[in-house]
Protein backbone atom coordinates (compact mmCIF):
# COMPACT_ATOMS: atom_id res chain seq x y z
CA UNK A 1 0.00 0.00 0.00
CA UNK A 2 1.13 3.50 -0.72
CA UNK A 3 1.29 6.12 1.98
CA UNK A 4 -1.83 7.91 0.71
CA UNK A 5 -3.79 4.62 0.73
CA UNK A 6 -2.74 4.01 4.33
CA UNK A 7 -3.79 7.52 5.32
CA UNK A 8 -7.13 7.15 3.54
CA UNK A 9 -7.71 3.78 5.22
CA UNK A 10 -6.96 5.30 8.62
CA UNK A 11 -9.31 8.23 7.97
CA UNK A 12 -12.04 5.83 6.80
CA UNK A 13 -11.67 3.85 10.03
CA UNK A 14 -11.88 7.00 12.14
CA UNK A 15 -14.95 8.20 10.24
CA UNK A 16 -16.65 4.81 10.53
CA UNK A 17 -15.94 4.25 14.20
CA UNK A 18 -16.68 7.85 15.18
CA UNK A 19 -19.66 8.37 12.90
CA UNK A 20 -21.62 5.19 13.54
CA UNK A 21 -22.61 6.10 17.14
CA UNK A 22 -23.51 9.65 16.13
CA UNK A 23 -25.80 8.42 13.36
CA UNK A 24 -27.32 5.86 15.74
CA UNK A 25 -27.94 8.62 18.34
CA UNK A 26 -29.77 10.77 15.81
CA UNK A 27 -31.80 7.94 14.27
CA UNK A 28 -32.77 6.44 17.62
CA UNK A 29 -33.53 9.87 19.05
CA UNK A 30 -35.72 10.74 16.06
CA UNK A 31 -37.61 7.45 16.18
CA UNK A 32 -38.01 7.43 19.95
CA UNK A 33 -39.03 11.09 20.09
CA UNK A 34 -42.45 9.97 18.92
CA UNK A 35 -42.71 7.65 21.91
CA UNK A 36 -44.15 8.87 25.15
CA UNK A 37 -41.66 10.77 27.26
CA UNK A 38 -40.14 8.16 29.43
CA UNK A 39 -37.02 7.74 31.48
CA UNK A 40 -35.97 4.82 29.31
CA UNK A 41 -35.72 6.81 26.07
CA UNK A 42 -32.30 8.37 26.83
CA UNK A 43 -31.05 4.99 27.99
CA UNK A 44 -32.29 3.37 24.78
CA UNK A 45 -30.66 6.09 22.66
CA UNK A 46 -27.36 5.67 24.52
CA UNK A 47 -27.61 1.89 24.15
CA UNK A 48 -28.15 2.19 20.39
CA UNK A 49 -25.08 4.42 20.10
CA UNK A 50 -22.98 2.04 22.16
CA UNK A 51 -24.10 -0.97 20.10
CA UNK A 52 -23.30 0.94 16.89
CA UNK A 53 -19.82 1.74 18.25
CA UNK A 54 -19.13 -1.90 19.11
CA UNK A 55 -20.42 -3.17 15.76
CA UNK A 56 -18.34 -0.57 13.89
CA UNK A 57 -15.22 -1.60 15.84
CA UNK A 58 -15.82 -5.29 15.14
CA UNK A 59 -16.49 -4.69 11.44
CA UNK A 60 -13.46 -2.42 11.11
CA UNK A 61 -11.20 -4.93 12.85
CA UNK A 62 -12.16 -7.61 10.31
CA UNK A 63 -11.97 -5.36 7.22
CA UNK A 64 -8.84 -3.32 7.75
CA UNK A 65 -5.79 -3.01 5.55
CA UNK A 66 -3.42 -1.49 8.08
CA UNK A 67 -1.52 -3.38 10.72
CA UNK A 68 -3.33 -4.07 13.97
CA UNK A 69 -1.09 -1.70 15.90
CA UNK A 70 -2.95 1.27 14.41
CA UNK A 71 -6.36 0.02 15.58
CA UNK A 72 -6.05 1.55 19.06
CA UNK A 73 -5.00 4.87 17.51
CA UNK A 74 -8.05 4.73 15.23
CA UNK A 75 -10.37 4.17 18.18
CA UNK A 76 -8.85 6.95 20.29
CA UNK A 77 -8.86 9.39 17.36
CA UNK A 78 -12.46 8.47 16.51
CA UNK A 79 -13.62 9.03 20.09
CA UNK A 80 -11.88 12.40 20.30
CA UNK A 81 -13.23 13.61 16.95
CA UNK A 82 -16.78 12.45 17.64
CA UNK A 83 -16.80 14.12 21.07
CA UNK A 84 -15.49 17.34 19.53
CA UNK A 85 -18.13 17.13 16.79
CA UNK A 86 -20.92 16.70 19.32
CA UNK A 87 -19.63 19.61 21.42
CA UNK A 88 -19.54 21.89 18.38
CA UNK A 89 -22.98 20.65 17.29
CA UNK A 90 -24.49 21.36 20.71
CA UNK A 91 -22.77 24.75 20.96
CA UNK A 92 -24.01 25.76 17.50
CA UNK A 93 -27.53 24.60 18.34
CA UNK A 94 -27.48 26.50 21.61
CA UNK A 95 -26.17 29.62 19.86
CA UNK A 96 -28.86 29.37 17.20
CA UNK A 97 -31.53 28.92 19.86
CA UNK A 98 -30.31 31.92 21.84
CA UNK A 99 -29.83 34.10 18.74
CA UNK A 100 -33.16 35.88 18.97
Amino acid sequence: MTRSQKICDFIFGVALIGGAPIVAFFVAGFILSFAASSRLVPLAVFGCGFIAFVVACIWRRKHRHLSSSFFAAEIVTAIITSVLFMLVFVAAGYAAYRAD
